[in-house]
């Protein structure tokens, strides 16, 4: 079982055998915006003294990634300069961060002047360190996104797959989710379909041939 970026999923159930394969259940976090829905959004954050108020601003300032493989934190952005008539080089600079907390950071300290953050892990940091809320600031929300898949290895055994989605979709069902899951803001689990992916599926291919992009 696997936790990931819809981009690597996708990727994965494109090769002719795939080794992977939608588990049916997706996590819901608390976020008045999500109505109960299992999607999230992607926060553009700058410094809270930049001049910037939108993503135009950004033309020749640094930009913070936290993976190559990133919906939340890359490829939005690409699809954003995409859909301008832009590329990479609309940016002085880009640093791969290895997180989206190392984003944060960057950006705080001020070696990058922005990034793209889940709104999830932003919610969570905001909460631990509420310390940067006087130190960044969001310009633009982008969303909703179909949450990250949850992922089983295709050849698990059929009943294990089931009992697997009966665990997941049972957390928060008839009783708060745990502690231990309630406090990184997690509601419970919701079933979802392969189509529920679908769009963002449509959208990362048309980035990649507009911008002859592939990890």
């Amino acid at each position: 079982v696997g936790f990931m970026c819809a981009p690597a999923f996708f990727w994965l159930r494109e090769l002719e055998d795939p080794p992977v394969e939608l588990l049916p259940a997706a996590p819901v976090f608390r976020d008045g915006r999500a109505s109960g829905r299992p999607i999230y959004f992607s926060e553009l954050v700058v410094r809270s003294d930049s001049p910037a108020r939108s993503f135009q601003d950004l033309r020749g300032r640094s930009w913070a990634y936290n993976d190559p493989c990133s919906l939340s934190g890359y490829y939005n952005m690409l699809k954003k300069l995409s859909e301008m008539g832009e590329d990479g080089r609309f940016f002085r600079r880009m640093i791969c961060s290895g997180s989206h907390l190392n984003s944060m950071q960057m950006v705080a300290r001020g070696e990058v002047d922005a990034a793209a953050i889940d709104s999830n892990v932003l919610g969570i940091k905001l909460r631990s360190a509420p310390e940067l809320r006087g130190r960044l600031r969001v310009i633009e929300t982008w969303g909703p996104f179909p949450i990250q898949p949850v992922v089983l290895r295709s050849g698990l055994h059929p009943r294990l797959k089931v009992r697997l989605l009966a665990a997941l979709l049972a957390i928060g069902e008839d009783a708060p989710a745990p502690p231990a899951l309630a406090g990184f803001g997690l509601q419970r689990f919701a079933p979802v379909t392969y189509g529920d992916y679908a769009s963002e599926r449509v959208a990362l291919s048309r980035c990649e041939r507009a911008l002859g992009i592939r990890p």
